[in-house]
C-alpha cells in the first residue's frame, strides 16, 4: 500500500477543472496585453513618424491629433509608415 495522503479521483477532476480555468483565465490577460503591447507599439512609432516630420518641417510645436492626421489611419492599419 503507498504510504502518505491518497486523494479521491473527484478531487483529481476538481484540481484539474480549476488548474483549466486558471489557464483560459491567464490566456485572456495574455492576449488583452499582446493587443495593448501592439496598439502602444503602434502609438509609439506614429508619434516618432510625426516628430520626424515635425523636424524635417522646421516646426517646434504640433498637436499630436492633427498634424498628420490622413497618415494616422494608414499608418494604424499598417503600423509603418
Amino acid at each position: 500500500m503507498a504510504e502518505g495522503w491518497m486523494y479521491s479521483i473527484g478531487w483529481h477532476e476538481d484540481c484539474l477543472q480549476n488548474s483549466k480555468k486558471f489557464l483560459f483565465e491567464l490566456t485572456e490577460k495574455m492576449n488583452r496585453l499582446k493587443a495593448e503591447i501592439e496598439k502602444t507599439e503602434s502609438e509609439n512609432a506614429f508619434r516618432s513618424a510625426q516628430i520626424r516630420k515635425a523636424v524635417k518641417m522646421g516646426k517646434t510645436h504640433f498637436d499630436p491629433d492633427r498634424f498628420m492626421k490622413k497618415e494616422r489611419d494608414k499608418f494604424n492599419s499598417t503600423g509603418r509608415e
